[in-house]
């Protein structure tokens, strides 16, 4: 191996290291088309995903096959994360937001943050 594949391969390496551990929450069409358009990019390692209807969940994992699943979106707060992507309902969006956020987690919530 030469040492411009050598320095490839460590900036590969490093690259693959520095992808974020994400979780979703909401797999409506917003959510599933952020989840799919972030798993082809490959910017990032999708860990878990969350949607209280089981076929939500199934359509989602075509995008994320080795994502774990949860019917209860609680459940993705405590995973060692390093962000959460917030697709729910917007009644939600705030108690998810501040839940996410005091576990130390990024979020990116689609709009409305909150209803008032």
């Amino acid at each position: 191996m030469n040492t411009i594949e050598s320095a490839s391969l460590r900036e590969a390496s490093a690259a693959a290291a520095l992808r974020p551990r994400l979780g979703f929450l909401g797999l409506g069409w917003i959510g599933t088309h952020r989840l799919a358009a972030i798993g082809r990019a490959g910017v990032a390692e999708i860990i878990a995903i969350a949607d209280p209807m089981d076929e939500m969940l199934a359509a989602a994992a075509q995008h994320a096959a080795n994502a774990l699943r949860f019917k209860n979106p609680d459940e993705v707060f405590n995973l060692g994360l390093d962000g959460i992507i917030i697709a729910t309902p917007s009644a939600q969006h705030a108690q998810q937001c501040t839940a996410a956020l005091e576990r130390g987690l990024a979020v990116f919530c689609q709009k409305p943050l909150g209803r008032n």
